[in-house]
């Protein structure tokens, strides 16, 4: 990790754009905020939000380990709603694959961990679903 910041979320960005060439979109937590409505997702999407950041329980030492949590939102439309779910599957497959046990060629983090998944909210022609993940890595003190 560089210095003591929070997870490099640019890198499962990078990521999932060349892992699953299925998603139109990849972005990050800004990108999914601006998301207000789901009839305003018009193409298969995915958004890394970075949940939340824990240290390890020795807190007197001066290297750390750090347990970061984050969410990729998988954002999947079709035309058909009866093509919905199959859709959404493979989608959401293909990122699973895309980032269990996977880390950078930097080693700036450790492979992440898939924690669980569940449906934020959907309608007829959209679907939003979040699956959950954790990774760790260092960081140090004075």
């Amino acid at each position: 990790m560089t210095g003591n910041m929070p997870l490099n979320t640019e890198l499962l960005i990078s990521r999932l754009q060349n892992a699953v060439p299925a998603l139109r979109v990849v972005s990050d937590a800004i990108g999914f905020d601006a998301i207000k409505e789901l009839r305003l997702i018009n193409e298969s999407s995915a958004f890394v939000v970075l949940d939340s950041e824990k240290n390890s329980a020795d807190v007197s030492r001066h290297t750390n380990q750090t347990f970061a949590r984050f969410g990729i939102v998988v954002a999947t439309r079709c035309a058909r709603s009866s093509d919905l779910m199959r859709e959404s599957r493979a989608l959401i497959g293909q990122t699973r694959a895309a980032l269990v046990g996977w880390r950078p060629e930097n080693r700036e983090f450790q492979g992440c961990v898939w924690l669980g998944g569940e449906v934020l909210d959907y309608d007829q022609n959209v679907l939003l679903w979040v699956d959950m993940y954790q990774t760790n890595y260092f960081t140090n003190g004075v």
